[in-house]
């Protein structure tokens, strides 16, 4: 696969090459293939993710369990047989409904619950809970890269938040006086903010089906949701009733001259407007559409900012840096912020318990359909003191 996408780079390059002898417009023709091979390099670098991150979550799971089996002296076997029972007792509650469930099921579904809900929902089982909060952190660009917390209660949270990049100690001769060197100390509210799946329906045959896998069909089209909402509000979102965006808390590095593109130049400049304790760990972000415009730039030595991993375990690379598509960035349009570089692990993103998930009989029972909804509880917040020189995220601001 790294292989294949090395060659569709390969491919894309000569294309590129031969539009900047013909003074750098590429035919349609051209234009064609190059779309195609930006094509399979995306497929064949979303491949390679997936099976890194199936990979890693398998991985989580099989330590999970480990860790258990030692806490409550059983074996893995065990832990394995009793999830094997707790997710039997979720599929029951699924297909049937807590009315006609095994009362035998149902005490070990509620025996499990990763959270209560007063208002009369189950909260999912823990382990499966925790396997969908882990799958949450996989969607979209934010999460993988933020720091995240777990909190059993969604108590407002005061988070301190402190700036001494510009802070140095001092030389003392004998006998002189220390000065001062207090750091510049804010705090930062985080709070939890419910995010919800709408309604998950089903029809009633299909629930009957024996065959079907309707805790991971549901379950998938759980997370799809409500991973896709928060991306969006942990890129963008207001604060208000949801979480905070790190864009609206990122510093703008600098204003480019174009209103719906950038120069190689300009992208440089963001990356060195980062302070460098920062861009030790600085990753750039950008959506589809900018990815495509960034990937034909070149530096001032001809060289594609954009390269591809060409091993195991190394990722493609953007300036020399890591990158994350993320489709919740705008697109390069007057007066928005479409380019972002910075150290992530900044921004704090916050769970609440588990998910709760209500199921319900009669809504649609014209259409002879079942209705699930879950809900989980969430915030967000870039943890930047430093509102402009020592931001931890800088973005390009286009042109008004």
């Amino acid at each position: 696969m790294i292989e294949k996408r090395a060659n569709a780079w390969e491919q894309s390059k000569e294309i590129l090459e031969r539009a900047e002898k013909n003074g750098g417009v590429l035919s349609a023709e051209d234009q064609t293939q190059f779309d195609k091979y930006a094509t399979e390099m995306d497929g064949y670098s979303e491949q390679i993710d997936r099976l890194g991150q199936h990979a890693e979550r398998s991985a989580k799971i099989a330590g999970e369990q480990l860790q258990r089996a030692d806490a409550e002296k059983k074996t893995k076997t065990e832990v394995e047989d009793t999830d094997a029972q707790v997710r039997g007792a979720y599929a029951e509650f699924l297909r049937k409904g807590p009315g006609k469930m095994d009362p035998k099921q149902k005490a070990v579904l509620r025996a499990n619950q990763s959270t209560t809900d007063a208002e009369g929902g189950y909260g999912i089982p823990t382990t499966t809970s925790t396997e969908m909060i882990n799958a949450l952190r996989a969607f979209g660009g934010v999460e993988p890269l933020a720091t995240v917390i777990t909190t059993a209660t969604g108590n407002d949270m005061n988070f301190p938040t402190n700036d001494q990049t510009g802070v140095a100690g001092e030389w003392l001769g004998e006998a002189s006086t220390a000065a001062t060197g207090d750091e510049t100390i804010g705090v930062k509210a985080i709070e939890s903010w419910k995010a919800g799946s709408k309604f998950i329906k089903v029809s009633n045959e299909l629930l009957l089906d024996a065959t079907f896998d309707i805790v991971g069909w549901v379950n998938d089209r759980i997370v799809e949701r409500i991973g896709r909402l928060t991306n969006t509000a942990f890129t963008t979102g207001s604060g208000s009733s949801q979480p905070h965006g790190f864009v609206g808390d990122a510093a703008e590095a600098l204003e480019a001259a174009s209103d719906t593109a950038v120069t190689a130049d300009e992208v440089i400049t963001l990356q060195h407007t980062l302070d460098p304790e920062y861009a030790k760990n600085g990753t750039f972000m950008f959506n589809n559409t900018t990815f495509k415009a960034l990937r034909q730039l070149k530096d001032g030595n001809s060289q594609y900012l954009w390269a591809p991993g060409l091993a195991n375990g190394v990722g493609n690379m953007f300036l020399g840096s890591p990158y994350v598509v993320n489709q919740d960035m705008v697109s390069m349009a007057s007066n928005t912020d479409p380019i972002a570089f910075g150290d992530f692990s900044a921004y704090l993103v916050r769970h609440v318990g588990g998910m709760t998930i209500k199921r319900l009989d009669e809504r649609f029972a014209d259409a002879d359909q079942t209705a699930f909804i879950a809900f989980h509880r969430v915030d967000g917040r870039l943890l930047a003191a430093n509102a402009t020189t020592y931001n931890p995220i800088q973005v390009i601001n286009m042109a008004t």
